[in-house]
């Protein structure tokens, strides 16, 4: 994985401060522990088509090159945490957190969880992860994304978590949850039905009030013609959850780029946190080994020097302001349903011991004990 110029920890903005640091760690923790099956949890969630440039998204905010088929065939969620670390404690760390189907079967629960590979972050490359990410499909019993033969499979999608942390001197602290891409033509491989469970899956992460919903919009194709836009004004009709990311700009037609202006100036499709706009690597930048360091330069450039993207404010402009912003967002976000986070688990545990008191009622004396 190539390495990104070091982040300033000293930096205005306080994304790293130990308060931040330790209340994204106890929503991670939850998170592990299953607690959002019974308690929803603050997060942000990736959602977009498949071919609208989401894994290359995630790769610019993580600097993690993910396998060339994982955005056509994820067949679970993944989520990304990144930790800011000293170089000689940077390392990958890939586990499988059970959803609530496979938290039913206590050893298919203990398999999954005993599911952990570590590698230092110095080779936790692209061919690393698609190894490790085939290895956890078959964990899960689902098929990779280079499965070519579906027809006897018995499981085609999983509710489990694929967990990916990263850590390392070049992260700020974030974490998102990716899941698998919308698709609108059935073939061999993505069926109806898969088609079908995959928004299911989408509307459930969308739904939910304590999601942030990062809505990926290719500028190549119309505003009105991208379902997951209809999908996130159906969950989020006020726009308050929803944050609008605008990718291929720079593969649009001569003519085309007003249209896309005005969405990203938020005069169209309104929403609370805005929108923004990135250039991820091409699939021939790719076969070129354009590197994400690269991809970042040639972001930079094409956003300075091509009207009309030179209109923007530079805070809604380019991958490092995403990631900034998204680091300030999930914390305040956190922050602010924390305490009902607290009160809901608490009325969960109040209504747990209630049943378990009328289950097997407590022993009052030593006697009865």
């Amino acid at each position: 994985m190539t390495r990104k110029r070091a982040i300033d920890l000293t930096g205005a903005d306080g994304l790293d401060n130990e308060k931040r640091i330790r209340l994204l760690g106890i929503i991670d923790r939850l998170r592990e522990l299953g607690i959002s099956e019974n308690v929803s949890l603050p997060q942000l969630v990736v959602v977009g088509n498949q071919s609208s440039g989401k894994s290359s998204l995630l790769e610019g905010l993580t600097g993690l090159s993910f396998p060339v088929a994982s955005d056509l065939c994820t067949r679970f969620a993944t989520q990304i945490v990144l930790r800011r670390a000293p170089a000689e404690e940077g390392e990958a760390r890939i586990t499988i957190i059970p959803g609530p189907t496979s938290r039913l079967d206590e050893t298919l629960n203990k398999h999954l969880t005993g599911f952990e590979r570590r590698l230092a972050a110095v080779e936790f490359g692209c061919q690393e992860f698609e190894d490790i990410f085939n290895e956890a499909a078959t964990c899960m019993g689902v098929p990779g994304p280079k499965t070519t033969n579906l027809e006897d499979v018995e499981k085609r999608f999983s509710d489990d978590i694929l967990k990916i942390e990263l850590s390392g001197p070049d992260h700020r602290h974030l974490s998102v949850v990716d899941v698998p891409g919308l698709f609108h033509n059935p073939t061999k491989f993505q069926t109806e039905e898969d088609r079908a469970i995959i928004r299911k899956l989408i509307e459930g992460y969308m739904t939910d009030k304590r999601t942030i919903i990062l809505a990926i919009m290719d500028a190549r194709n119309n505003l009105a013609n991208q379902e997951v836009f209809s999908m996130a004004r159906a969950a989020d009709p006020a726009g308050k959850r929803t944050v609008g990311i605008i990718t291929k700009c720079d593969a649009l037609q001569a003519g085309d780029e007003a249209g896309v202006l005005r969405i990203a100036k938020n005069e169209v499709e309104r929403l609370t946190h805005g929108w923004f706009v990135v250039r991820n690597r091409s699939t021939k930048e790719i076969n070129e080994g354009v590197t994400i360091e690269g991809r970042h330069q040639r972001e930079r450039q094409f956003f300075s020097t091509n009207p009309p993207w030179t209109e923007l404010n530079r805070d809604r402009v380019g991958i490092n302001a995403l990631k900034s912003f998204l680091g300030h967002l999930l914390y305040d976000h956190i922050r602010s349903e924390f305490p009902a986070v607290v009160a809901d688990i608490e009325r969960l545990s109040l209504e747990t011991q209630k049943e378990l008191e009328i289950l097997s009622p407590s022993r009052q004396t030593l006697t009865e004990q």
